[in-house]
């Protein structure tokens, strides 16, 4: 049994990641994580698509701060539980 590899690339958009991805043979699985977590933050805090995906609108600054107060953090504890194949309890993540 083989032991399996990450490698994990970081930069701003445009930077070359995806580009130097492409680069690697075709045994590697991209997986970008900006995406499920927008998609994560946009249903739990209702963000418009706009603020996450649109490359005008999430450079503008952000005009209502979110707390991760007891109620948001039970929120996100709840999205990841039901959205994901692992159950999260509170007591997990403080």
């Amino acid at each position: 049994m083989s032991e399996s590899k990450i490698i994990g690339l970081a930069g701003k958009a445009g930077s070359g990641k995806d580009t130097l991805a492409s680069f690697l043979d075709n045994t590697w699985v991209p997986f970008a994580l900006a995406k499920p977590l927008k998609v994560m933050c946009g249903e739990v805090f209702e963000i418009h698509d706009f603020f996450l995906f649109d490359p005008v609108g999430k450079e503008l600054p952000w005009p209502v701060p979110i707390k991760l107060d007891d109620v948001n953090l039970q929120k996100l504890i709840n999205y990841i539980s039901n959205n994901y194949s692992f159950p999260l309890r509170e007591d997990q993540v403080r």
